[in-house]
């Protein structure tokens, strides 16, 4: 390690020594021009050819001609030299250092001593130092956008490359380098762009201005020889003198002065702005542009975003844009922030007022696909909030304004877009709960206090108990309800608009649509059949026989959407296959589990590993395998009796457990599927009727939401 020490010292007064004469060439490169030799040219016969008749060289014009040629070169020598510095020190200043790995020991070192072989640690906030290809380890987020312009970082697993230049945005990770320098993917395009001699146009004008006054002169010159000597037959002395004027006569002496004086004041007042000159010409060049073509944020823009007040729209009444803003500070992340969560929490007057007074529940973090981010939150009252904030077209569909509404979002989006400014909405969200008397009720989880009817709607879309309600698909304000009363209707809450769906003369017992299919509706009705209901054409595309009883359930699996669980009063549960299954009246499940009772519930877990079922036999069925021909039967004690709608299971937020209403206790018994029993009970003394349909929160991990016999609705939240 001394050894190595030694030649990098030495290795640095080497380049001091190369620096040196770099600078010393770049003074005289300046000398190096049409004009400038031309006036190089009189110099030198100024002194060398001015001489004869008794009199000495022409000292003077030779000094002045000189003197020019310095003020002119050191002029531009020393502003683009400041300039170079300038860029010099704030490239140092952001030189990256690294954690590298040698001899068994981790440590920081700057970036430009990394050779390809190194181990180097690259965790959140890093400039990946060089070009690497990531080891074993958990995936990282990695911002490319200095290098191809894309703003959202990109995930890279373990085995693939990053490159010299970007950021990680998430993760930690090890990394081998494999290059360095020139040789980085980010070298080689800058190291194109260096090798790059293309004359620019402030020089092409001086260039042809000096080829045309040496061209002229030479002429004049010639001519002048030809009449002096020959003909006239001066004397040496007073031809060269002539020929002296006409040489310094012909050229523009002091345009080269006043160009340097002209482009160094400009640079000067460009250094004030922020603004670095690395090459003075590049000043006229750069004025005399007429379109400037710029590319994604991140390699002409700072990529940093920032927030214009004065350009928030409400949409809601009794909410100020203040509170709005607060609304989508809580649906950012703190902490780990990516570029739009770091400008929405900036915006506050201090960034704590994200989280201040809430418990944080879970948060949802932005994906591609979903396009927004959602937080779930209790406040200092105990209320249950959800906030989401992500791109408006997103939000526009999830909230499903009305048309005159929506036109004017998309008016304000277009407007301000073409001005290169970039929208994000903020939305709330509604739970809903029926009840036996046909009665369905909204609950704006997010409604001021002083709101008329605490935020709660009451609606009475049916006349006989509701049996089932699913919001529908990529909508916070679209729900589907059935009812014994035979009856589906679509509910648009922001229209108060219930337009119906379907209508029979025979009990709708149950209601589910299948995954990532917003129109289509697969209903258990009357005495064993399910109808899949096409609600674009509003007409039934398939109906099928599979039960000798009334179906108190369907579910999909959500990795495998064509295959369909159902449950039945007749004792079973089975599994279909919808892909099989078309027309065809006579129909053999998959699977088929038996109960000694009616069973009131078959859901797939999250996974879709998993199938659970519920019976009032006093056992929940848990199936799996590849092909769900494992079952194992869960002895738990049940009383409901006849509260079917009480005892249905529904899975958590993994295939870890089952939440299981009981009539006893008045509360949510929660079973485990490894250890196979019940292993908590969740109950509350706010709880003073039987609890019936129970559900979990797709994306707030701990909070259940319900409703009781007795017409309560309540949220469960983690301690």
């Amino acid at each position: 390690m001394a050894a190595a020490g030694k030649d990098s010292s030495w290795d640095d007064i080497k380049n001091e020594g190369i620096d040196l004469e770099s600078k010393i060439l770049k003074f005289l490169g300046f000398m190096w021009n049409p004009l400038s030799w031309v006036m190089e040219l009189a110099a030198i016969m100024a002194i060398a050819l001015a001489n004869g008749g008794g009199r000495p060289p022409d000292w003077q014009d030779f000094v002045g001609i000189t003197v020019l040629l310095i003020i002119n070169s050191t002029i531009s020598f020393i502003e683009e030299n400041n300039a170079g510095n300038a860029a010099a020190a704030l490239m140092a200043g952001l030189a990256p250092k690294t954690k590298l790995l040698r001899d068994g020991k981790w440590s920081e070192q700057e970036a430009a001593i990394l050779v390809p072989g190194d181990i180097i640690s690259i965790k959140l906030g890093d400039i990946v130092p060089a070009d690497g290809r990531l080891l074993e380890g958990d995936p990282l987020k990695i911002d490319q956008s200095a290098l191809t312009g894309e703003s959202l970082p990109v995930t890279k697993n373990p085995g693939q490359e990053v490159y010299s230049g970007s950021t990680c945005k998430q993760g930690e990770l090890e990394a081998v380098v494999i290059a360095t320098g020139v040789h980085t993917f980010f070298g080689k395009a800058a190291h194109l762009v260096d090798s790059t001699n293309q004359e620019g146009h402030f020089q092409k004008v001086l260039t042809a201005i000096g080829n045309f006054c040496i061209c002229s002169i030479a002429i004049g010159m010639i001519i002048e020889i030809v009449v002096m000597y020959p003909i006239q037959h001066r004397a040496y002395r007073d031809g060269i003198d002539n020929l002296l004027v006409l040489l310094i006569g012909g050229i523009p002496i002091a345009m080269p002065t006043v160009l340097s004086v002209t482009m160094a004041i400009g640079s000067h007042r460009l250094s004030q702005q922020g603004a670095i000159t690395k090459r003075m010409t590049a000043i006229e060049e750069m004025a005399g542009m007429d379109v400037l073509c710029s590319d994604k944020t991140g390699t002409l823009t700072l990529n940093k975003l920032t927030v214009d007040k004065s350009m928030v729209e409400v949409f809601v009444k009794d909410l100020d844009k203040e509170q709005l803003m607060v609304n989508a500070a809580r649906a950012s992340r703190v902490e780990n922030q990516d570029a739009i969560d770091a400008c929405i929490v900036g915006m506050l007057g201090d960034p704590s007022e994200a989280r201040q007074g809430i418990t944080e529940v879970h948060f949802f973090p932005f994906n591609p696909v979903d396009k927004r981010t959602a937080i779930t939150y209790i406040d200092s009252s105990g209320n249950w909030h959800r906030v989401s904030k992500g791109a408006p077209e997103q939000i526009i569909e999830l909230c499903n304004l009305r048309e005159d509404t929506k036109k004017r979002a998309h008016d304000i989006i277009d407007k301000f877009a073409d001005r290169g400014l970039r929208f994000l909405a903020v939305g709330r969200q509604l739970v809903a709960a029926g009840d036996k008397l046909g009665n369905v009720g909204f609950w704006n989880l997010d409604c001021d206090k002083d709101e008329e009817n605490d935020g709660i709607y009451l609606f009475h879309p049916h006349t006989a108990p509701v049996s089932s309600l699913v919001f529908q698909q990529n909508s916070f304000s679209k729900v589907i309800s059935s009812s014994y009363d035979g009856l589906i209707r679509l509910m648009d809450v922001e229209k108060s608009v219930f337009d119906l769906v379907y209508s029979s003369d025979d009990a709708i017992f149950s209601l589910s649509q299948k995954p990532n299919d917003e129109q289509s509706l697969y209903f258990g009705e009357g005495y064993g059949m399910v109808n899949a209901w096409d609600l674009r054409a509003g007409k039934s595309n398939f109906n099928w026989d599979l039960h000798e009883h009334r179906i108190n359930s369907v579910d999909f699996n959500p990795q495998n959407p064509h295959v369909m669980a159902t449950s039945s009063t007749d004792g079973t549960a089975c599994l279909w296959d919808l892909r099989s299954m078309g027309a065809t009246k006579k129909l053999k499940a998959l699977k088929t589990v038996n109960h000694s009772r009616a069973v009131h519930s078959a859901y797939f877990s999250p996974t879709g590993l998993l199938l659970a079922t519920t019976s009032v036999d006093n056992y929940i069925g848990l199936l799996s395998g590849a092909n769900f021909e494992d079952i194992s039967m869960i002895s738990h004690d049940n009383t409901t009796n006849r509260w079917i709608s009480a005892f249905r299971g529904v899975w958590g937020w993994d295939d870890s457990y089952i939440y299981v209403c009981n009539r006893p206790s008045k509360g949510i018994d929660v079973i485990s599927t490894k250890l196979k029993r019940t292993v908590n009970e969740l109950q509350d003394p706010l709880m003073r009727a039987i609890p019936c349909r129970i559900n979990c929160h797709p994306l707030s991990v701990g909070v259940l939401a319900g409703s009781t016999a007795g017409g309560q609705v309540y949220v469960w939240t983690p301690k």
